[in-house]
């Protein structure tokens, strides 16, 4: 399977993390959950991103990111919905601000 992030003809609408970026991320993800093999973080992360960042609907997410469910059901709103109103306190969502999704911007 070729990584999309490392292809050199990226397609310029898609948001991708760089390893620069990734590298920051890798800390903080969940491991050792018990459960089906977690899809390929870096994929879904990013097209989570590029939904917030272009502002389309889940449904609509590039294929590239994988399924739309998948990316859905991971980002915080869906993992509110998800826990429901119960557990909702563990994911605040707050708004994003225009200048917070620039693809340069250090996480």
């Amino acid at each position: 399977m070729v990584n999309h992030w490392e292809t050199a003809a990226m397609d310029a609408n898609l948001f991708w993390f760089n390893d620069e970026q990734w590298a920051k991320i890798i800390p903080h993800l969940p491991s050792n959950q018990p459960g089906p093999k977690r899809k390929d973080d870096r994929r879904i992360l990013s097209g989570i991103m590029h939904v917030l960042k272009i502002g389309c609907r889940w449904q609509d997410c590039p294929k590239e990111y994988g399924p739309h469910k998948t990316i859905y059901n991971r980002s915080p709103v869906g993992a509110r919905k998800a826990f429901g109103k119960r557990y909702s306190h563990a994911w605040p969502v707050r708004a994003i601000r225009p200048n917070e999704l620039r693809s340069t911007a250090a996480i």
